[in-house]
């Protein structure tokens, strides 16, 4: 969000009201990819909170102030998942495509709407590394703790660097030492140094990393763009546009070749928004 020819916020409950007639009460995040996060987003989380679905966001600032922060928590907000690519500005510009100051007072607004709130607001930072940015963790680390998020978290990159990159052993025994980590601000999932050497190491800019097992998005994962494109993946063709009184359902029975090419692909990518809490993917809980 946003995107060309957006769905109105009518379609977007009869989505969410089909999907949970459907499933049931889920998790549902909404991905923030844009300068500025969809004015449709607040409202969502009211609408998901009134059906039982835990609602959060993840990714980019979308340009969250004090106002918007305000909002999203009155609205019902559980959980902010921001991604900071490092504290040096063009590491993170690298990453996010964003100003590293958008990002810091995103944090700092949501952390105060929780306070002033008194709610229970789960605000956590996200560090994709990658080769470039590998050398801003510990001042990432730092900044979160001083920031008042409630947790932070390592992760791959969503995309394979440009030619292969051997992952450093100091930075795989740091790594590995915040996934065992007893300390409830740590959320780095289990698995994460296995992520970063294959995506580092598949080094042709594609999706995720090379791995022996497949891919457990497919069956997991309902995703469905501003534009209302529906799938599991966002990297393989979707399965098609939800329209106005189609059941969810009955539009993901028809999914075959889309589940099919998720299934064959040898791409092992890490979804960070699956599920709460904190980061840690369903195929490896904590």
């Amino acid at each position: 969000m946003p995107q060309p020819n957006p769905l109105p916020m009518e379609h977007w409950h009869e989505i969410l009201l089909s999907a949970v007639e459907w499933l049931g009460p889920v998790p549902i995040t909404f991905l923030s990819r844009s300068l500025e996060l969809s004015p449709l987003v607040p409202e969502l989380v009211r609408f998901a909170n009134r059906l039982e679905c835990a609602a959060s966001i993840y990714g980019v600032d979308g340009g969250i102030d004090d106002d918007l922060a305000l909002r999203l928590v009155d609205c019902g907000l559980s959980r902010a998942c921001l991604v900071l690519g490092g504290v040096t500005p063009d590491l993170h510009a690298e990453v996010s495509g964003r100003s590293v100051g958008r990002t810091t007072a995103a944090v700092s607004a949501l952390v105060r709407a929780r306070e002033l709130r008194r709610v229970a607001l789960d605000v956590v930072v996200d560090f994709p590394c990658t080769p470039g940015t590998a050398k801003d963790l510990a001042a990432v680390l730092g900044w979160a703790q001083q920031a008042g998020a409630d947790g932070f978290a390592v992760s791959p990159p969503f995309l394979a660097p440009a030619a292969p990159v051997q992952l450093d052993d100091a930075l795989a025994r740091r790594v590995a030492a915040l996934e065992i980590s007893q300390d409830p601000f740590h959320r780095t999932a289990r698995g994460t140094v296995q992520g970063l050497r294959s995506t580092w190491e598949a080094g042709d800019g594609g999706p995720g990393g090379h791995g022996p097992t497949r891919c457990p998005v497919a069956g997991l994962r309902l995703d469905v763009r501003g534009c209302g494109r529906f799938g599991s993946c966002p990297f393989h063709r979707s399965m098609g546009r939800l329209q106005p009184g189609a059941g969810v359902a009955e539009a993901w029975a028809g999914g075959r070749e889309h589940f099919d090419a998720v299934h064959s692909c040898a791409r092992r990518c890490r979804h960070q928004e699956l599920v709460p809490p904190g980061l840690a993917p369903p195929w490896s809980p904590r």
